[in-house]
């Protein structure tokens, strides 16, 4: 009689437990469906987001240079790697210290994404390669991680970057 009344309590916790996390799943469903500013869940570890930040980031800098006082690329700075390495990089402290020299034309533009290997870059340099943007440096933020596993197979830098 003792194991019948422990199975029954194990079998109405595991009970409760399921409904619990159905009820919520629920209630996360329809709060991100009727008002999809209180998403629980932050949209930017999906990668598609990383690439329409991007596209974002390269429109903000190509409207930038459409003044025809900042016409010049000679400036612009393109950091572009996986999140784990170029956003270790901190664009805005890089701004800073180069309004400190007295560089205000600098610009630093931080094109990044969610990857497991350095293959999947390029999915996240598009923007950069279909605009007419042409930065004076571009920094490759390599993890050694985004080198192995699977081996990156094709990469030419050059044609990516040209």
């Amino acid at each position: 009689m003792g194991n019948f009344n422990q199975l029954r309590a194990l079998s109405k916790i595991l009970w409760y437990s399921a409904f619990a996390f159905v009820l919520i799943n629920m209630s996360m469903w329809i709060s991100t469906t009727l008002a999809p500013s209180l998403l629980w869940v932050p949209q930017q570890f999906f990668g598609v987001d990383f690439v329409k930040e991007n596209y974002l980031k390269v429109q903000g800098a190509k409207g930038y240079y459409r003044n025809p006082e900042h016409t010049q690329h000679d400036n612009l700075v393109v950091i572009l790697g996986l999140s784990s390495a170029s956003e270790g990089i901190n664009v805005k402290q890089l701004h800073d210290s180069a309004k400190a020299r007295g560089e205000n034309d600098r610009r630093y533009l931080s094109l990044s994404g969610a990857g497991r290997n350095f293959k999947e870059i390029n999915i996240y340099t598009k923007p950069l390669i279909d605009s007419r943007l042409t930065p004076s440096l571009v920094v490759m933020a390599i993890n050694p991680f985004h080198l192995m596993d699977p081996p990156a197979k094709e990469i030419n830098l050059w044609t990516m970057l040209n």
